[in-house]
């Protein structure tokens, strides 16, 4: 099992350390994944767009889902801090929905946010870290783009 992960053909599920996920085809140990511009931790965020603004490399080691379903955003703002800080380099994994407890990289009244999903009864909140900065009741249409997976802290 640790040859088949080490060329790719495998790799480990991180819902369960036990079980693994086959891949389509060995990854190489470089992949490129793309990035889409910052996603504000606070208010005032940028739009994601169609159009990658770079792509990065990365060690595909570090992913533990494909390289097709990761993306890139750098965060904006402090509102997440001390867990997510400005400069950071987030990868998401390509999803449309969420578990509450989940960190989101989410699109809100036309801002791109990173923000812990919540399901609070019937309503869904989006909730900081940082305890200076209030919760976000949805009340309007949320859009989640994907789920962060890693955290590349930025010093």
């Amino acid at each position: 099992l640790r040859q088949l992960e080490k060329k790719g053909y495998i790799k480990r599920d991180p819902g369960n350390s036990k079980d693994y996920i086959v891949m389509d085809a060995p990854e190489k140990q470089v992949v490129y994944i793309n990035k889409y511009g910052t996603a504000q931790c606070g208010p005032d965020g940028t739009m994601l767009s169609g159009d990658p603004i770079d792509r990065v490399p990365i060690a595909s080691s570090l992913l533990r889902f494909p390289s097709s379903e990761a993306f890139i955003v750098e965060a904006k703002g402090n509102s997440m801090e001390p867990k997510i800080k400005s400069g950071d380099i987030i990868i998401g994994k390509k999803q449309n929905h969420a578990e509450s407890g989940d960190l989101v990289i989410c699109v809100y009244e036309e801002k791109v946010m990173i923000k812990q999903f919540l399901l609070v009864g019937n309503r869904i909140v989006l909730h900081s870290y940082n305890e200076d900065v209030g919760l976000i009741e949805v009340r309007n249409e949320l859009r989640i783009e994907g789920i962060v997976k890693n955290i590349l802290h930025y010093d």
